[in-house]
């Protein structure tokens, strides 16, 4: 990339149209070298990522192939191997093993279905409900939350957009 600081001193603030021009030309120069830059990480990351994948897939296969073999066989021999009363981990030298009961978990396969019977039955313990401020309602009715604490709507807010335009290649 070329530098175009020369073109446009960046540490002056734009005085006139002319200068405003020229800053606004800088924008967009700067957009463009931002973009190629992004671009080029982006090419980067998917050149790595193609690179490494291929053993990234085969290590976890063999981890997990490994691991599960490991698991059926202490499973297998877990009489053996907790000799201590009570113990539920064993220390085989080179690494743990350990025993640990799942706290219980509620499974869900349709929460539809699941919401309209617990309502069907009256079971609204268990539903969960989300309690939020409707933006929306009070925008379509302002006069009614004037005086509320913590509320308060932003008019008038006006935003500069500046808009470089792209130089076509010959």
């Amino acid at each position: 990339m070329r530098n175009h600081s020369e073109t446009f001193n960046l540490q002056d603030k734009p005085r006139n149209r002319d200068d405003i021009a020229e800053a606004i030309k800088r924008l967009g120069e700067l957009d463009r070298e931002m973009s190629a830059l992004e671009n080029e990480l982006n090419e980067k990351i998917s050149q790595l990522t193609d690179r490494y994948m291929t053993s990234i897939k085969q290590s976890k296969s063999q981890y997990q192939k490994l691991y599960q073999d490991i698991a059926i066989w202490c499973e297998a021999n877990k009489e053996r191997l907790l000799t201590d009363d009570g113990k539920k981990s064993v220390n085989l030298i080179t690494g743990e093993v350990k025993w640990r009961i799942r706290p219980p978990a509620v499974i869900v396969n349709d929460p539809q279905q699941a919401l309209a019977a617990l309502k069907r039955f009256g079971l609204n313990q268990f539903i969960r409900t989300r309690e939020t401020i409707n933006k929306e309602a009070i925008l379509h009715q302002p006069e009614q939350i004037k005086g509320i604490a913590g509320i308060a709507i932003l008019e008038g807010q006006e935003d500069v957009i500046v808009t470089p335009y792209e130089k076509a290649l010959d």
